[in-house]
């Protein structure tokens, strides 16, 4: 949570939730859900939401 980064009376937030799951000692599989938010008076933005999931293998 931040107040007062570009503007008087800003009000920016984030919130996030990250997992890693090793299915075996060379594999692992991963996902990730964000949002950024902004609140600024006088103006309206859309939150931003992030998802993403992968793997990752290792040699």
């Amino acid at each position: 949570m931040a107040d007062d980064q570009n503007a008087a009376g800003d009000e920016a937030k984030m919130i996030g939730v990250a997992y890693v799951y090793s299915a075996a000692k060379w594999a692992e599989l991963y996902a990730l859900a964000k949002t950024h938010s902004l609140d600024r008076p006088g103006s309206a933005f859309e939150d931003i939401r992030i998802v993403m999931a992968g793997t990752r293998l290792k040699f």
